[in-house]
């Protein structure tokens, strides 16, 4: 049976908090940055190249965490990030980590603070 997009959003908030919890276990601690995005910041950011007009973070599916270790911010690169998204990468077969993402020409374009959920045909 196909989840229904509120089953998805609740299934998701609890496997992001999941993943909070197995980090902070490894002695990482996590902070969101954004969640639910609005249409309109959507948009602006897709302008500024910096996401895209039908991101996830507008169903509720998309979480951006800030990491630290030992009260001190992680360096933010792919490489410090990592751990993040391979453990949110092994919790569910339709997870998806930005350090993966890719531009339309198959260049990285790492997002690396991303975590999300597909739906509806977007990763």
């Amino acid at each position: 049976m196909t989840e229904s997009l509120r089953q998805k959003q609740e299934r998701f908030s609890l496997e992001v908090s999941r993943l909070v919890v197995r980090l902070h276990e490894m002695g990482v601690a996590a902070r969101y940055r954004e969640v639910l995005r609005t249409p309109q910041q959507a948009k602006l950011n897709a302008a500024k190249g910096v996401g895209i007009s039908n991101s996830l973070h507008l169903d509720g599916l998309a979480a951006d965490l800030y990491l630290s270790a030992g009260g001190k911010s992680l360096p933010e690169t792919r490489a410090a990030y990592a751990v993040m998204g391979e453990l949110w990468k092994s919790m569910g077969v339709d997870h998806r980590w930005g350090g993966d993402f890719r531009d339309r020409r198959g260049r990285p374009k790492p997002d690396i603070y991303h975590v999300s959920i597909e739906h509806g045909g977007r990763k």
